[in-house]
């Protein structure tokens, strides 16, 4: 009993005669290839053209920014010993 159908059918972009093929298959490999190469070139394009792409040195940049302003938000809450030695003494 045979549990796998093979087909043969015609590249729809080329015409090439594709033999034992699944049932899903429109290109032959070659074909495939290239409109996989489009197809990718395009979503990268309409990616990097939204506004929440961030490339991966600018997120590494913003990532470094980020930690930055904490460090900042922090020593600026924080006293020297120098403020705490003389805020014991008015005490």
């Amino acid at each position: 009993m045979l549990t796998h159908k093979n087909f043969t059918r015609k590249c729809i972009t080329c015409g090439v005669e594709i033999t034992d093929c699944g049932s899903a298959k429109k290109y032959c490999t070659e074909c495939a290839k290239e409109r996989n190469r489009k197809k990718r070139r395009e979503y990268m394009r309409n990616i990097r053209n939204s506004r929440e792409y961030i490339s991966p040195a600018n997120e590494v940049k913003q990532a470094r920014l980020r930690s930055m302003q904490r460090i900042n938000a922090i020593a600026r809450h924080t006293t020297n010993y120098g403020e705490y030695q003389a805020k014991r003494k008015e005490n």
